[in-house]
């Protein structure tokens, strides 16, 4: 299996501060527990929180240009993306390739702190944006 773990879950929100208020609530957690960023090349802000293996993170957009901001548009808030995590790119994206399974980018694209992820066609994962996460040290 190429697949080692679930990397991190998003979920879009309106409001960035709201939106780590209610998931710190949820979680037992302070508001201060979540890292905050910026990713200019997705034009979002962000928290994120790791449990366990797992980071769950919100995702706020910054304008109305872009996937992120599309996808609150159509679907309000709530669940984003789903990321797993992989040690390698080349051997799960050439089986999809096989399977007939495309990736939405030529390339991985800069993610989060030093992970480097890459979309597969929601196309052909029923409608569920999915993507590999590979982290660099």
């Amino acid at each position: 299996m190429h697949v080692t773990h679930i990397h991190h879950l998003n979920f879009i929100v309106r409001d960035l501060d709201d939106g780590i208020q209610r998931f710190a609530a949820t979680l037992g957690c302070g508001v201060d527990d979540f890292i905050r960023d910026q990713l200019s090349g997705r034009n979002v802000a962000s928290a994120r929180i790791k449990l366990g293996e797992t980071w769950l993170v919100l995702v706020s957009p910054l304008s109305d240009q872009g996937i992120p901001a599309e996808h609150l548009r159509q679907h309000g808030e709530g669940f984003f993306l789903l990321s797993l995590g992989v040690d390698d790119f080349a051997q799960p994206v050439n089986d999809l390739k096989q399977q007939g399974i495309v990736m939405t980018a030529e390339f991985p694209r800069q993610g989060l702190d030093n992970w480097q992820v890459w979309d597969i066609d929601a196309n052909k994962t029923l409608q569920i944006q999915i993507q590999y996460c590979k982290e660099s040290n």
